[in-house]
């Protein structure tokens, strides 16, 4: 059973989701193949922080992906997502933002009413402060207003004031929050990457400015992933699930991108099965190629 290999995971395991824009999308369809399987700790930010509260609201894994499946989807019957010229400009004003924020938090308190993360410190959304440039997490209160600020990308949604302090995405921070698992007391973690890009020559280099920006700030982001997955897998086991992003993730390919998840975690379970019976050392367990060669984990990898 491809389950037992992650029941063999030492514990308080934790259950890590991460950033990717649209391309966290697949992180619903990554749950399917986890369906029956419970980890002890539950953390998100960016894109991971939605999946992260679907899965705190519903209480399991399997219920947890089909509420974050429909959370995505209302994401895409939204629209909330497309960023055009009208938008970006917008967004320079402050007025696009402020519009899109308050729809943002009304789809929220349609899917979380007034759910609230777990008292006992095993649920977290990390978001970025800007006034320390640390993360910030969030590991008790309401769901929606924590949400509101782990997902504050700039140009879809407004940064979140808080206590004279600034918050927005935690991806900046914290895009694949592995060592906020590990602060709250995570032996090993069970990561679903979504930020990372295709290998090198399955996809083609950007050229417009906008697209040239948001790349840079995607490979920035994913170097810091590995940082940290590099940091915590020393020390304690990883597997990471991943569905490498495409680049260019539209509101209509959602659905696709759901689907190209439950493809992608049931075929690196089944991987990762054939290779190991259990999984108690410290390094990185993958099946996806854009993580096995990453040279930023070189030495990790096992």
């Amino acid at each position: 059973m491809t389950l037992h290999l992650l029941n063999s995971l030492p514990g308080p395991v934790a259950l890590v989701l991460g950033s990717g824009g649209l391309n966290a999308a697949a992180q619903a369809g990554m749950l399917g193949p986890l369906a029956g399987w419970q980890p002890d700790i539950i953390v998100g930010a960016s894109g991971g922080a939605l999946t992260a509260s679907c899965l705190a609201t519903a209480g399991d894994v399997a219920a947890g992906a089909v509420l974050s499946a429909e959370a995505w989807r209302q994401v895409a019957d939204s629209k909330l997502v497309q960023i055009g010229w009208t938008t970006m400009a917008g967004a320079v004003t402050g007025r696009e933002n402020g519009r899109r924020t308050k729809a943002w938090r009304a789809l929220f308190e349609s899917l979380f009413d007034a759910a609230e993360l777990a008292d006992n410190g095993t649920q977290a959304l990390v978001a970025t402060n800007l006034s320390t440039g640390q993360p910030h997490l969030f590991t008790h209160g309401p769901i929606v207003p924590a949400l509101m600020a782990a997902a504050a990308f700039p140009a879809v949604a407004s940064a979140v004031e808080l206590d004279d302090e600034v918050l927005v995405d935690g991806s900046f921070t914290a895009s694949l929050p592995v060592l906020q698992a590990v602060g709250l007391g995570a032996r090993s973690v069970v990561a679903l990457d979504t930020g990372r890009a295709q290998i090198a020559g399955e996809s083609t280099a950007p050229k417009r400015w906008y697209d040239v920006v948001m790349a840079s700030v995607r490979h920035q982001v994913a170097a810091n992933a590995a940082h940290d997955v590099a940091t915590a897998a020393a020390h304690l086991p990883i597997v990471i699930l991943s569905t490498a992003d495409p680049f260019r993730v539209m509101w209509h390919d959602i659905p696709d991108r759901i689907a190209a998840g439950e493809t992608a975690g049931r075929d690196q379970l089944a991987a990762l099965k054939s290779r190991w019976t259990s999984i108690h050392e410290p390094g990185v367990y993958t099946a996806a190629d854009e993580v096995r060669l990453d040279r930023r984990l070189t030495g990790v990898v096992r």
